[in-house]
Formats: C-alpha cells, sequence, structure tokens
C-alpha cells in the first residue's frame, strides 16, 4: 500500500481530513479511533484481529485481503458545546461593560 499518496490525496487543505494513520495491523479500526479521537481523523489497517460489524457480529478478514477503515466525525455535541460557550462568555463580557 502506497501510503504517502494515500496522504497526499486525503491530507489537502482544502478536505476535512486531519490525520491518516495507516497500521499494517490493529485488534480494531473503531477501537483505534477511540483510543484518540481527533475529529476528522482516518485509521486505515491492512489486518484486524476483533473487528466488529453490524450488531457486534465479527468482522474479520485475511491479512492483505483487504483493508479497514474507521473515520472520527466532529461531534455535534462539541459543536453545540462550543457556540455555548461562545454565547456565554459574550453575555457575560456585554454584562461586564454595562456594569
Amino acid at each position: 500500500m502506497d501510503v504517502h499518496a494515500l496522504q497526499e490525496a486525503l491530507l489537502t487543505p482544502e478536505g476535512p481530513w486531519s490525520a491518516l494513520d495507516v497500521l499494517d495491523t490493529v485488534d480494531s479500526t473503531n477501537l483505534e479511533a477511540l483510543r484518540d479521537p481527533r475529529p476528522w481523523r482516518v485509521v486505515l489497517a491492512e489486518h484486524q484481529s476483533a473487528g466488529r460489524g453490524r450488531l457486534t457480529r465479527q468482522w474479520e478478514a485475511p491479512a492483505r485481503a483487504s483493508v479497514a477503515v474507521s473515520v472520527v466525525l466532529l461531534s455535534i455535541t462539541n459543536i453545540t458545546l462550543l457556540v455555548l460557550r461562545t454565547v456565554s462568555s459574550r453575555t457575560q463580557r456585554r454584562e461586564e461593560r454595562d456594569a
């Protein structure tokens, strides 16, 4: 697998992806993504030993027969918290100014 070509294709200034981690083997790309859940991170592995599919079904394939990919997207909860903090700090500054 050409990791450099993958990085050039995914990690572009106009694209959303911030990190690409390519692993030979991992227990689960989903678990790996959860260990470091940076928004817009892509985890790719040529083999996973304990992957899970829908309905917690086991997800396995022989090494180098396929790739397993998980991505971390921006959480709506984080956006909401960020907006609430911004509104709160602006309101507080306005109250301090008007006092």
